[in-house]
């Protein structure tokens, strides 16, 4: 009976840990993760057409920007595929410490995919400006040029 009733404890213990605490599922970063993988997406989306538009960069240059977008939005859709499965029950046997952590690290990842996403748009914007300056001081000279 001490058996039966040792592992009736322990199966009951483990099952416990198959389900989501409401607590768990309510997480505030859950949203925010959500509001980060939309921003992600949007930006990759607006930003690669805004760099074909400008007319500034190169073929081979507008595909790098096409894979470094890729890779991110791979790589945040990892993220949500953690994050989902972390919050559905009866797929991990996780305490709720556990759960919170990897939603935690799930919002850490993203985060930190947002700020490069950020600053390598940044410096895509700056190169484009650069180049647009350049071409307009070109045009200015050419035009001097012809006037004398």
């Amino acid at each position: 009976d001490v058996t039966q009733g040792n592992f009736n404890l322990h199966d009951t213990f483990l099952s416990g840990l198959l389900s989501v605490n409401p607590v768990v599922k309510n997480y505030r970063k859950i949203s925010s993760i959500i509001s980060l993988e939309k921003e992600l997406l949007a930006s990759t989306k607006d930003q690669l057409k805004l760099f074909k538009m400008s007319n500034c960069f190169r073929a081979e240059e507008l595909s790098y920007f096409s894979k470094v977008y890729q890779k991110l939005v791979k790589e945040s859709g990892r993220n949500l595929e953690d994050l989902a499965l972390v919050l559905t029950a009866g797929r991990l046997r996780m305490s709720d410490h556990d759960r919170i952590e990897r939603i935690d690290a799930v919002f850490t990842s993203l985060q930190q995919k947002l700020i490069f996403l950020r600053d390598f748009n940044q410096k895509s914007k700056l190169l484009a400006l650069q180049r647009l300056s350049e071409r307009s001081s070109l045009s200015r000279l050419q035009q001097l040029i012809r006037q004398d």
